[in-house]
């Protein structure tokens, strides 16, 4: 019996696709694969990208794509928004392997730190109830680079959905507003290539 069951374990093989890897993926923001009046799909198995677009709203979309390691491990690439309030929307990207049938988060191990304060530069910090933002993680659809973007957090993240006083201003003065980040494939991580 134990066999029986085994045998329908989904599993992955050196040659499956992205969509094969998709189907197998397990997120609470994962989409059907299935274009819909509401969902535009793209699949690019050339470059393993998948995107799937909200048509009336295309800011809601969410991207999956995987990274390759020398020793040919993977590390997949979900997009995609968390919230979306009044035509805002709060993007969040994570990175994943996956083996024997286990999904594992490896976001902290492959990404360098874009915090607040990376992006904020050398000066000093603002008090801490102003450096409050939103990592936008740009998955892309060919090659290796991710774009790292700081965006102004929106009011429904602040307590009573109100932005602090001087907030918009004090996060215009950050140094940075975006990170280049390269896959180093010997390594397996991100690494920063450029910043401006």
């Amino acid at each position: 019996m134990l066999l029986f069951v085994c045998l329908f374990l989904p599993s992955v093989t050196v040659g499956q696709t992205i969509q094969d890897y998709y189907e197998l993926f397990a997120h609470d923001f994962r989409r059907p694969l299935k274009r819909t009046e509401e969902n535009w799909v793209f699949v690019d198995e050339v470059n393993n990208f998948i995107q799937i677009k909200n048509r009336k709203m295309p800011a809601d979309a969410i991207s999956f794509t995987y990274f390759e390691k020398e020793d040919g491990q993977k590390v997949f690439g979900f997009q995609y928004v968390s919230a979306v309030v009044n035509q805002f929307v709060v993007p969040r990207a994570e990175f994943y392997t996956y083996h024997d049938g286990i999904w594992a988060d490896v976001s902290a191990f492959v990404c360098p730190d874009l915090s607040f304060a990376a992006f904020w530069g050398e000066q000093p910090l603002p008090p801490q109830g102003l450096q409050e933002f939103n990592l936008e993680l740009v998955l892309p659809r060919k090659g290796d680079l991710v774009l790292a973007k700081s965006l102004p957090a929106m009011p429904f993240q602040f307590p009573y959905d109100i932005l602090p006083k001087d907030y918009q201003k004090t996060f215009a003065k950050r140094k940075y507003k975006t990170f280049e980040l390269l896959w180093n494939k010997k390594l397996g991580k991100f690494e920063i290539r450029k910043i401006y």
